[in-house]
């Protein structure tokens, strides 16, 4: 085998080493992310620009960013005065995170599944829980108050977090049930399983 020309030495061995160290430097930046729950303000960014996923489930990626902006919300609101005068506050802990991850896969699941069977939840009706939902409680005002204090959310955050997963649920429950022996808990059931399966992929490790 040749040697290098002495010209051609030293650039050889650098460009290798900046590889090198650029390899090295993503290989322990996913293993802090992955491993150790890295949630800095540089870690955020990262996520914020690039597709990092934190689960797979079948064709389904759940990226990092909403993963990140789930354990968030519940730190948030963990550390709130609302939290605290019901005496809930505490620190986050691996197994809220662990929680939240596999609420994105649930979700994600249940789209899959409702995907599958051509379910769907319209504007209108997510307009129309919301307004029950504002009847029974405050003012919207008040109530867009209330959950950016709590959970840093916006109204659409509200209704993508917690109305539109409700209402799917609601529907898929009752429709999966009448072609499972009228079983209410089919679909618990369904979800359950599907979360074993292999083409289910955590790369956030607890």
């Amino acid at each position: 085998m040749p040697l290098l020309r002495p010209k051609l030495f030293w650039p050889v061995i650098i460009v290798a080493g900046i590889l090198f160290a650029g390899a090295a430097s993503a290989a322990g930046f996913l293993w802090g992310v992955y491993y150790k729950h890295w949630d800095t303000p540089f870690v955020a960014k990262v996520a914020d620009v690039t597709p990092l996923p934190a689960a797979r489930i079948g064709a389904r990626t759940i990226l990092y960013r909403n993963y990140l902006r789930d354990v968030r919300s519940v730190e948030r609101y963990l550390s709130s005065d609302e939290a605290k005068s019901i005496n809930v506050s505490r620190p986050m802990t691996d197994d809220d995170r662990k929680n939240a991850l596999e609420r994105l896969l649930r979700e994600a699941a249940l789209d899959e599944l409702a995907e599958a069977r051509n379910v769907t939840v319209s504007e209108a009706q997510m307009q129309e829980a919301m307004q029950t939902l504002n009847l029974t409680s405050t003012t919207t005002k008040e109530f867009e108050d209330l959950i950016a204090k709590n959970f840093g959310w916006t109204m659409e955050d509200f209704k993508t977090h917690v109305v539109r997963p409700s209402l799917l649920t609601n529907v898929m429950t009752s429709s999966y049930a009448v072609d499972h022996g009228n079983d209410p808990k089919a679909l618990e059931k369904y979800l359950d399983e599907r979360m074993q399966e292999k083409d289910v992929v955590r790369y956030v490790k607890f």
